[in-house]
């Protein structure tokens, strides 16, 4: 049964914004509000609005939080919402706690389970800006940046005709050092 939830009217105006944005590709928004306000409702709403527009296509959503733990309280709540929609979205975390995501590689097979039409991957910051320590096999170290393979991943889901959605940063004043390499040099569009 899907469950029609009331959105606040900053919220209908930020939801609004975003399916703007989404008309020009790469396009920034960024949604600031004080702790409590359901600022992340409206990024998952986002999401629930991509796919109603894409529901003949695959699609792929990224929800970066700071802390595994924020990964796993923030999939229940996509989880829920997109069950109250009645939705059908695999939620995936992608973090040294889970196994959702684990040690695929991408060799010529497309990363996520092709019988998942749409998904929202939930990934702890490190697991996707950390450096990964490799060992050669003469035993010396090589250090290798995590973003490659979600870079990778992103290029695998083009070629398998996954539509790469929405990417949003939970709490995205903890990645001050990211910050250019999150947005560049782009302008946001405000909501007001």
């Amino acid at each position: 049964m899907t469950q029609k939830i009331t959105l606040r009217p900053w919220q209908e105006k930020a939801v609004e914004t975003i399916a703007q944005a989404l008309c020009v590709p790469h396009s920034l928004v960024a949604v600031n509000a004080c702790v409590g306000s359901g600022k992340t409702f409206v990024p998952f709403e986002a999401i629930v609005n991509f796919i109603n527009n894409h529901k003949d296509d695959k699609t792929f959503h990224t929800f970066v939080c700071p802390r595994i733990k924020l990964c796993k309280q923030q999939a229940k709540e996509a989880e829920k919402l997109f069950k109250d929609r009645g939705l059908n979205v695999a939620v995936k975390i992608w973090n040294s706690d889970s196994d959702d995501v684990g040690q695929r590689y991408v060799n010529g097979n497309e990363f996520w389970d092709s019988t998942d039409k749409h998904i929202l991957c939930v990934i702890c910051d490190e697991s996707l800006w950390g450096i990964s320590v490799l060992k050669n096999t003469d035993g010396s170290k090589k250090e290798k940046s995590r973003y490659e393979r979600f870079v990778q991943m992103l290029k695998n889901n083009e070629t398998y005709k996954r539509i790469n959605g929405i990417i949003a940063y939970d709490e995205a004043h903890n990645y001050k050092t990211k910050q250019t390499f999150m947005f560049g040099e782009k302008k946001c569009l405000g909501v007001k």
